[in-house]
Formats: structure tokens, C-alpha cells, sequence
């Protein structure tokens, strides 16, 4: 609270960062929630895709899922960030980077998976924040957003 009132005095506003990876890190909510589910996008013996990126080791999102997209645009949800100036989304990385491998960006094994990843991760969320999956003040923002990220 106190680095949030620090920042409010002088005029900055919180950034949601938006990365087509999370880290693996099991001290983590997110990535033991999306372990716990199964939602990681799998390699080909059926484990959990790991693969390096910024925060080190990482994996991804599985977003050929409905079910799966659903919960990660619930985790856009404004009851999620009560208290905080959630004003903004930064989409990172507009394609995932696997810095490890042959491939080096993507690997070939994942490219069906990660190449939807993103801008799908912040596309989906958008979809379901426009689509009432939240408590918006300004029933309007949903829509608005989701039409400033328009997927082609």
C-alpha cells in the first residue's frame, strides 16, 4: 500500500504485463495453478513444455483450449486487482522467444502451440473481460479494449 500511494503522488499508474510464458517456479500462484490443472501446452512425451525465456525456466499457456483460454482471461478479471490502478496492458512480447534449442525463437515442436500463444494471451483475456467474465466499473471498457487489440 505504502509503494502504491508513493506512486500515486507522483502521477504513475500501475502496468499489467501481459507474456506469453510464466515462469516455473513452484513459490509461484500462477504457475502452481496452471500445473495443478494441466494447462500447459505439452511436449512430445506429454509433459509440461519447458523452454528458457526471460524469467528463466519457462512454459506456456496452452491456448488451443477453450477451457483453458477461459480461465487465463479470468485472470484479467478487475476483482483480481482490487486496490491497484490496473490502467494499462503492456503485451510484452508480441511472439514468444524460447531462447534454449535448435530453434533458438520457437521451437518446431511447439510452433502449433506457442505461435497461438501470443497475442492470443492478452486477445482471450480481452474477450473475456468484454464478454461480462468480470466487475467492470465502466461497462463499455471491455469493448473498448477489445476492439484496440483486434486479432488478425
Amino acid at each position: 500500500r505504502r509503494c502504491k500511494r508513493i506512486w500515486q503522488e507522483k502521477g504513475r499508474k500501475m502496468v499489467t504485463i501481459v507474456d506469453p510464458h510464466i515462469k516455473r517456479d513452484d513459490s509461484y500462484f500462477l504457475h502452481k495453478e496452471a500445473t495443478r490443472m494441466g494447462y500447459y501446452a505439452k511436449d512430445s512425451s506429454g509433459k509440461d513444455f519447458d523452454g528458457w525465456c526471460w524469467p528463466g525456466s519457462s512454459s506456456y499457456i496452452d491456448m488451443l483450449s477453450p477451457q483453458i483460454r477461459k480461465w487465463w482471461g479470468g485472470r484479467f478479471s478487475y476483482k483480481n486487482y482490487v486496490g491497484s490502478t490496473p490502467l494499462y496492458t503492456w503485451n510484452d512480447m508480441n511472439e514468444p522467444s524460447v531462447f534454449n534449442g535448435p530453434e533458438v525463437f520457437d521451437t518446431m515442436e511447439m510452433i502449433k502451440y506457442i505461435k497461438l500463444s501470443s497475442p492470443s494471451c492478452i486477445g482471450f483475456g480481452i474477450e473475456e473481460i468484454a464478454d461480462g467474465e468480470s466487475e467492470v466499473e465502466d461497462e463499455n471498457q471491455g469493448m473498448r479494449m477489445k476492439e484496440n487489440t483486434k486479432m488478425t
